[in-house]
């Protein structure tokens, strides 16, 4: 241990360390506070409030306006205390955009991993195996949110805490450690011995990890985060659902007793939900009393912890971050003026998405396009014992076509991969498939600038055509006849067979597809594989699909407000299958194999007939192959 590390521990040792002292002291994370964020975090960690800071609770628990706080916190505040509570054990923060949800939280769960580290040897302290790892997790619909948000501001909390820094094992992209005194003092044993050490003894580890019930069960987990808990859809056996994954979390949570803590953040969404569900139980007051006295929720708009911040003690303040539309501008500085002007001209360009991400209130119910249990059985690793795997070449078996899905270079860009592959149904009858071999978006947040660059993207596009020989790649109209024109360069200089094509975007086009593929997805004839690396986002932006003035659409609100991979599954499902929800539907009935316009197009040979006769055509794709391949083996 360092020199100076041993000084604050003797100087701190004894001492209880507020939520404030750790969050804004220089001996420890030294990150200030907003007067209304402060007086949350008291409110949190059971501490006691000034004078000027009961008055901002009693502004929360005043019945009007936007901002919502349990209605007996403080009876809750006290009753926690006289059960042996350090805390609340469940917060949830339903807030909107830019609220600073994501620091409070860090703050809140570097405290709590600051107090376990204190302990010494936590596994004996909460009679566990000593050898366990201790989690402090980060949880949200996909991993790169988690990374990227509330698990990338507890690092920044816990990596600028100068007291804990000494005691830091590792950082890094999907983990940080923290080492206890009982695993240095058997680090140190071990190295007194001579024995070499190739792994991490930290016993205190922070995680960002996807929501999924199977990933939690079994952990020792100190801390739980869900962020963006409202967009986790609960369906009936899904075990990325927010009600599945905090059940999961119980037993975890409980091996801590009283330690154990969950935060439930989130933009508030719509009213159904486990997540509404836990807003309004933390509501309800049977005999005075709450009914649910360990879960605090509070609901705030996005400027709501930074109003008042000229009476900051400290003067640290200049502006706000974010500043209420309803507030006079003559009376505001220029500074949050400006954001005031942002703010009123935002609302009056969408005032439903404004009411949900900045005023912090719920939205009216938003029925998803597709059933979220049958975008789930899509994604698999198999099917019928058949390997259902992102693939990196083609086979002669298969007949491949591939869908493009450009808009502006600052937005996303999709693609998408699929064949044909026949099964057995439960009639014993052969039944025609999808199974995708790719998904795939280009963010342009992996740019330079934040704009994607078309011609890497085309460029690889044109090494996949090389490996998969696609019969079919099919544009969307964005900025198609640039691209298809230079795809088509391309291809012919690689001596690549493919037809390049544009389809043409119109209402009824985009209602077909998509009925098209919901039909197949209903039938169960769609496969995606799991290992892809943007399986999880299609599937999330596959689940927040709407119907909107006649057209399948993406959502406004939420974590997910693209479609690219979606249209491009679509697309090639409608390709491949055919162009309409009922030839979909009469699969049974006479076939065409796989070709421009899909399945049933006049063809009045059975499936079964044109399977056996396709069997016995040697493709000229596969011929032309060996030809080369025997030449160059002369």
């Amino acid at each position: 241990m360092s020199v100076l590390a041993e000084q604050v521990l003797r100087q701190f040792d004894n001492k209880k360390i507020s939520i404030v002292e750790f969050a804004e002291s220089d001996q420890f994370c030294n990150k200030p506070l907003y007067p209304r964020q402060r007086v949350f975090l008291k409110t949190v960690f059971l501490e006691e409030l000034e004078g000027w800071e009961e008055d901002i609770l009693n502004d929360w628990l005043s019945p009007s306006g936007e901002t919502r706080i349990s209605p007996k916190v403080r009876e809750q505040t006290q009753w926690l205390r006289e059960n042996g509570y350090n805390n609340f054990p469940e917060v949830q923060l339903v807030g909107g955009r830019r609220s600073s949800k994501g620091y409070i939280t860090s703050l809140a769960v570097g405290k709590k991993m600051f107090e376990t580290w204190k302990l010494g040897d936590p596994g004996r302290y909460y009679n566990i195996d000593p050898d366990k790892e201790i989690y402090f997790m980060c949880l949200a619909t996909a991993l790169q949110q988690a990374k990227a948000y509330q698990y990338a501001d507890l690092v920044s909390a816990i990596t600028r805490c100068r007291y804990l820094q000494p005691h830091i094992g590792k950082v890094q992209e999907e983990t940080f450690t923290l080492k206890t005194s009982a695993d240095e003092h058997y680090l140190a044993q071990m190295r007194t011995k001579g024995m070499k050490i190739g792994r991490d003894f930290a016993k205190l580890r922070g995680v960002p990890k996807s929501a999924n019930a199977d990933s939690i069960r079994g952990s020792a987990t100190m801390v739980i985060v869900f962020d963006e808990a409202a967009f986790m859809t609960s369906t009936e056996g899904n075990s990325s659902s927010l009600e599945q994954c905090y059940y999961a979390a119980e037993p975890s949570l409980a091996q801590f007793g009283k330690d154990g803590m969950i935060f439930l953040n989130s933009s508030p969404y719509t009213k159904i939900g486990f997540f509404y569900d836990r807003f309004v139980q933390s509501h309800e007051v049977v005999d005075n009393n709450a009914k649910f006295p360990t879960l605090l929720s509070f609901q705030f708009p996005s400027w709501e912890f930074y109003r008042g911040y000229d009476k900051d003690p400290h003067r640290r303040f200049k502006n706000a971050i974010m500043v209420s539309p309803d507030l006079n501008l003559e009376e505001l500085s220029s500074s949050d003026r400006d954001k005031a002007r942002e703010a009123q001209l935002s609302e009056k360009a969408n005032p439903d998405k404004f009411k949900v991400e900045r005023r912090g209130q719920w939205a009216e119910v938003v029925d998803s396009y597709l059933n979220p249990d049958v975008v789930d059985r899509a994604f698999v690793s198999e099917y019928q014992g058949s390997p259902v795997q992102m693939t990196t070449s083609g086979t002669y078996k298969h007949r491949y076509f591939a869908h493009c899905d450009p808009s502006s270079t600052t937005a996303g860009f999709g693609f998408a991969i699929g064949h044909l592959e026949e099964f057995m149904d439960e009639e014993k009858q052969i039944t025609p498939h999808v199974v995708f071999d790719l998904v795939k978006r280009w963010n342009p947040k992996d740019f330079p600038g934040e704009t994607i660059n078309y011609e890497i993207v085309l460029e690889e596009i044109v090494k996949w055509a090389q490996v998969f020989s696609f019969v079919e790649l099919s544009f969307d109209q964005y900025y198609s006849n640039v691209l298809i024109q230079t795809m088509r360069t391309k291809l012919i200089d690689k001596r690549i067979n493919t037809r390049v094509m544009e389809k043409t975007a119109t209402a009824s086009g985009n209602m077909n597809k998509y009925e098209a593929l919901k039909t197949a997805l209903n039938l169960n004839l769609v496969h995606i594989p799991i290992n892809c690396p943007e399986s999880e986002y299609a599937k999330l932006e596959m689940k927040f699909l709407q119907i909107r003035n006649g057209r399948v659409d993406k959502q406004d609100l939420g974590p997910v407000q693209t479609k690219d991979i979606s249209d491009c599954i679509a697309e090639v499902t409608s390709t491949i299958l055919g162009g309409s929800s009922a030839q979909i539907a009469g699969l049974k009935s006479p076939l065409r194999y796989a070709s421009q316009g899909g399945y049933g197009m006049g063809m009045d040979r059975s499936f079964e007939d044109y399977y056996r006769d396709a069997k016995k055509i040697e493709p000229s794709s596969a011929r032309s192959m060996d030809r080369r391949k025997r030449s160059r083996g002369r």
